[in-house]
């Protein structure tokens, strides 16, 4: 999810909340107020705030959308009228959960493998509290912005690569110039390209025809494959060597979130191919990760969900509800063998990146570096993010994609019921005849 652009206003019985959402869907939108916590939702965009004061909803409260200006006016009442809120324009403040003061965010280095690297740099365990929406202060969208160069690939390492490779980039990604492409706004094009690249024909037609989808998710994957590095993959890993990465919680996490994308492009592919890699591997899985794609960081398991979804059903040639749940039970199997396990799939991806070119970039940009990473990730923490993933899977529906999925099913399954009455009502005239 997004954390939107915003700001607040007072007067003396009422707190002015503005939300700027160019790409939200008006009608899918959610306010929640409980006393100083306000959470605002409208996909791609998620806020929730530890407001100064205690707010409540009354008859003289609102929720405006202003198409002109794509945004939100929220208004509240105050519980105290004449209270005055210290402290709206601090906004990082208003967006840390209270008790939880943020951390300064250390520089990231990769070290070899013989430096000394101090103990509390070394790899930190997860709960399952981690694995939730973590927000930030969006930056600048102006001129300043434009100006600057911002990271991405493997925890956002990299930078100035389309100086090199401007042409190879355009073919793997999505997103034609990364290092002027601040990361909200990665987060809101890479949305508004899914709203295209969606098709109602073309999703109705695998729910409701007969095709492949059946015995798609009748394949067996086989997890026990996983379990064994082949002697080529060795040799992979004796050519990527050894780093050690000086990261802290909240980088560590957007990795396993961007492993769990990546992983889940990869299985999409190998249920969708049957076991055998073919020539639209190296499309499917550039394509249907988001990581790979457009170089965007996640802040929550349920945006990896709902990325993934979302994605599954836009651009590949299969695209079924069913088939992508199914992909994700792939995807939980894989994280449940271990970081062994995952490791497999990470070589086996490197290794389809390096024979398609341009495509070994995205080997240079995330890959290789995640085959290392993985290596030192610790089973706890892996246990602890395949729960999250669990739970977490056991609550996305339909309408968390907002591609209207119900409505188009109801209509499609009407549709289906008149063209059979139809169909009987003329059999049953021909009989009459």
């Amino acid at each position: 999810m997004i954390t939107p652009t915003f700001r607040l206003d007072q007067n003396e019985t009422q707190l002015i909340i503005i939300v700027e959402a160019p790409y939200t869907n008006v009608k899918n939108t959610e306010i929640h107020v409980e006393g100083d916590d306000v959470r605002f939702y409208s996909a791609p965009y998620y806020l929730r705030l530890a407001l100064p004061g205690h707010v409540e909803e009354t008859d003289n409260s609102s929720a405006k959308y202003n198409s002109d200006k794509s945004e939100f006016v929220i208004t509240l009442d105050k519980v105290t009228p004449g209270q005055h809120f210290d402290g709206l324009d601090m906004l990082a403040s208003l967006l840390a959960p209270k008790g939880q003061p943020k951390a300064k965010r250390p520089l990231i280095e990769v070290m070899e493998e013989d430096s000394d690297v101090p103990p509390s740099c070394s790899m930190q365990e997860f709960s399952d509290d981690d694995w939730h929406i973590d927000q930030v202060v969006q930056e600048p969208t102006g001129e300043e912005a434009m100006c600057s160069q911002h990271g991405y690939g493997f925890a956002n390492l990299h930078k100035g690569l389309l100086n090199k490779y401007q042409v190879e980039l355009g073919e793997v990604c999505e997103i034609k110039n990364p290092d002027a492409v601040p990361p909200a706004k990665r987060w809101a094009e890479k949305y508004a390209e899914e709203q295209i690249k969606f098709s109602d024909d073309h999703y109705l037609s695998d729910l409701m025809l007969e095709n492949d989808i059946p015995r798609l998710l009748e394949f067996h994957f086989d997890s026990e494959s996983l379990n064994t590095l082949t002697p080529k993959n060795v040799d992979q890993m004796k050519i990527l060597g050894n780093r050690k990465f000086i990261l802290d919680k909240s980088e560590q996490k957007v990795l396993f979130f961007g492993m769990i994308d990546i992983i889940f492009s990869y299985c999409y592919d190998w249920r969708t191919s049957e076991g055998s890699h073919t020539i639209e591997s190296t499309w499917n899985i550039s394509r249907i990760s988001a990581s790979l794609s457009w170089f965007v960081s996640f802040n929550s398991i349920q945006d990896v969900i709902v990325s993934s979804l979302r994605r599954s059903l836009s651009f590949p040639l299969h695209r079924n509800w069913d088939l992508s749940m199914k992909v994700f039970q792939d995807t939980l199997q894989v994280l449940k063998s271990g970081p062994k396990g995952i490791l497999v799939c990470l070589l086996d991806i490197q290794k389809l990146f390096n024979e398609r070119a341009p495509y070994y970039l995205l080997n240079v940009l995330f890959i290789e570096e995640y085959c290392i990473w993985v290596q030192k990730i610790t089973q706890e923490s892996l246990h602890s993010l395949t729960t999250t993933l669990e739970q977490e899977l056991q609550k996305v529906s339909k309408s968390h994609v907002n591609f209207d999925l119900p409505e188009l099913e109801i209509a499609a399954r009407l549709v289906e019921e008149e063209e059979m009455e139809d169909d009987l009502s003329t059999v049953i005239q021909g009989i009459q005849i």
